[in-house]
């Protein structure tokens, strides 16, 4: 016994007599003359010296065997975790004469409970937590998953996980859950339902345990609340759709907009210079103008016209809402004042370019592109800019749109 248990014995005033070898060692001392002599006291934590002393009073009247995990201090100041037994000998008379202490040093043991303690603590006030029975019925769960649903514990008693979800998912679960009692690990999102009735959205794992037999022990749920999350997610995906749709009459007016310009060009080379076709034909275009102005200013993209040499001529009240500025400030000024764009002239062309980390090229294209609006704050937008020659005059018409979607 003295080779593999530390071992001890005390008076009864708690004065060690005799310790063997394994005792002295795991204290950090290395004679019995280096702890004979001394107080319990000396190798108990000041924090346990109460529970302590009030098993070694229970003990010295006679009281039965004490079994209990003690802290011990070493020489040094260190833990020593002891799986402890305490019995009083007693004399011929039965009368107690000392203190017997045997143990085993359950140190590393105990470091690994506190840490799977730890765990599971940090676990518990992360994630929602429910172990179930193979049949689904609930074997205990966890204070954040009693809080969410809702349920008292009464109900749990008639519950299974199988009520918890939505009708439109049941018989498919059923399958997925034969396959989690056969030990495969599912995970996967679920619409569960709460006491109050109200459907909510988890990211849940479902994962099941087995004993040493390989027989099914229970089957273990967590569980993370993603209810915003989803409802983030739906709200992105409409305005996706909402852009797609705005995009749609974006190209039609874009193609309603080629027509009329082919319309005033097919008008100007019809002009003669008879006072009276000119009139009727300036009459006829300045309606097609106007026409033009009107479907432009309705549009819910934000459009911008400007000629060859950036002066803007057509700032309508999207684009307006989209930049922020004014349009007594924009009008007849130089578009490359307020986004970063540079004109370029080349021999057989009039290039628009956008100065970003790379340079694009804008002409009869379709780009995404950052400018400042009048917040000076960066704004993500998308621009179509469509060139107009007539002779050898340019113009040119962007079209912007916001694409911006703030997910939080």
């Amino acid at each position: 016994m003295n080779h593999t248990l530390i071992r001890a014995e005390y008076d009864m005033n708690g004065i060690v007599v005799y310790a063997n070898m394994n005792f002295l060692e795991i204290l950090g001392y290395e004679n019995n003359s280096d702890i004979e002599g001394q107080h319990f006291s000396k190798f108990i934590d000041n924090k346990d010296l109460p529970r302590y002393e009030a098993m070694w009073t229970e003990l010295i009247h006679g009281g039965k065997h004490h079994k209990v995990d003690m802290r011990h201090l070493t020489k040094e100041g260190k833990d020593v975790w002891v799986m402890s037994t305490y019995a009083c000998l007693r004399d011929e008379n039965g009368d107690p004469v000392k203190i017997s202490f045997i143990g085993i040093d359950i140190t590393e043991r105990r470091k690994q409970d506190l840490a799977y303690e730890s765990q599971i603590n940090a676990l518990n006030n992360a994630l929602l937590k429910a172990e179930l029975s193979s049949d689904g019925e609930f074997v205990s769960k966890n204070k954040l998953f009693e809080s969410l649903f809702e349920y008292d514990e009464e109900q749990y008693k008639s519950l299974t996980i199988f009520d918890f979800l939505a009708a439109e998912n049941k018989d498919s679960f059923i399958i997925d859950w034969r396959e989690i009692l056969e030990g495969r690990p599912y995970k996967s999102r679920q619409k569960l339902v709460t006491g109050s009735g109200e459907y909510k959205w988890f990211q849940v794992n479902y994962s099941s345990t087995f004993n040493l037999y390989g027989e099914l022990d229970k089957v273990i749920l967590l569980a993370t609340d993603i209810t915003e999350q989803k409802r983030i997610e739906e709200d992105a995906h409409k305005k996706a759709e909402e852009l797609k749709k705005q995009e749609k009459e974006l190209r039609h007016n874009i193609e309603e907009m080629k027509s009329i310009q082919e319309k005033m060009t097919a008008n100007q080379e019809k002009l003669t210079l008879s006072e009276k076709q000119l009139k009727e034909q300036v009459a006829i275009v300045e309606q097609e103008k106007y026409k033009t102005a009107q479907i432009l200013e309705g549009c819910v993209e934000g459009i911008i016209s400007f000629r060859e040499d950036g002066t803007v001529e057509m700032y309508n009240k999207a684009a307006e809402d989209i930049l922020g500025f004014p349009r007594s400030e924009i009008i007849d000024k130089n578009i490359t004042d307020f986004i970063g764009l540079s004109i370029v002239e080349t021999t057989n062309d009039v290039e628009i370019i956008y100065n970003g980390p790379e340079k694009i090229k804008l002409n009869n294209a379709k780009n995404e592109i950052m400018v400042k609006n009048a917040s000076g704050e960066e704004v993500s937008v998308l621009i179509t800019l469509n060139e107009v020659i007539t002779g050898e005059e340019y113009n040119f018409t962007a079209f912007v749109q916001n694409i911006e979607v703030e997910l939080f």
